[in-house]
């Protein structure tokens, strides 16, 4: 898994969840962002898009909801799911 795009999003406390594109690369151990924002399905075509112009893997966060002692919700990422990209 030398590069890679996988994306991620983050929840405020507001409830406001911002989704990150993030390219990835294991050789030069670097990260970069190529897009973030507020919209669901504009994070997904453009990492779909990207991953298919660089002919690279693809993975989305998964995450799993936990309540801590004070009932309070936080998001954890659990690892990454496969994504299918058709060329």
């Amino acid at each position: 898994m030398n590069k890679h795009i996988e994306i991620t999003h983050h929840l405020t406390v507001d409830g406001t969840t911002t989704y990150y594109v993030i390219e990835k690369s294991k050789s030069k151990n670097s990260t970069s962002i190529i897009w973030n924002g507020t919209c669901k399905q504009a994070a997904y075509q453009v990492a779909y898009r990207n991953a298919r112009k660089e002919n690279t893997p693809l993975y989305d966060t998964i995450y799993k909801a936990e309540f801590d002692r004070n009932g309070v919700k936080h998001i954890i990422p659990i690892g990454n799911e496969l994504l299918e990209v058709n060329n």
